[in-house]
């Protein structure tokens, strides 16, 4: 699978996207640190499988001519500070949960809005997100995604009441779908 220029285009965009929505909602900056594609079966790198603390991650299945999984994941500390700059002081346990559930899912169905207009000129439909608490690399890899899987890694930093955290989304994209549509992304 190759890198392609104007795939990673398209999903700094829907990065920015995100990045617009949640300043004018919430305050927080989304910047992109990396970006990278790659089959299924080349997830994880030697770097990245040396990185097994849990994190706080959301996985979230999506549909329409763009279909896959998205796996949002921060550090536990991050996506709890990230959810209470949101929620009210003395909020219940539940309710800073479900913001993050909530904050997670508007950065994706960005990513995802702005890809499936600009590949397909066409929407998107959502599955309700569920919290993971595992390494990054276990959840992803407990999507059970077949290994010719386009796997779409965006990593960004959240800020947000001066503070940075870092963040990684996963798309994990239907390869068939993909491959028919889109020149410059190709599968075995």
């Amino acid at each position: 699978m190759q890198q392609s220029p104007a795939l990673e285009e398209i999903f700094t965009l829907g990065l920015a996207t995100a990045s617009a929505s949640l300043s004018e909602t919430t305050g927080a900056r989304l910047t992109l640190h990396s970006f990278r594609v790659r089959p299924a079966a080349d997830f994880p790198d030697v770097a990245e499988a040396d990185h097994v603390d849990v994190v706080a991650g959301v996985a979230q299945r999506f549909g329409g001519a763009l279909r896959g999984t998205s796996v949002f994941t921060m550090e536990p500390e991050g996506a709890l500070a990230w959810s209470r700059s949101v929620v009210d002081a003395g909020s219940e346990p539940q309710q800073v949960i479900s913001t993050f559930l909530d904050l997670s899912s508007r950065v994706v169905a960005d990513l995802v809005a702005v890809a499936a207009r600009a590949m397909y000129s066409s929407e998107v439909d959502f599955d309700s997100p569920s919290l993971r608490e595992s390494s990054r690399v276990a959840i992803v890899i407990g999507t059970h995604a077949p290994s010719d899987t386009a796997v779409v890694t965006l990593g960004f930093d959240v800020e947000f009441d001066e503070a940075v955290h870092r963040a990684h989304v996963d798309l994990l994209l239907e390869p068939k779908p993909l491959a028919a549509h889109w020149v410059g992304v190709e599968t075995e």
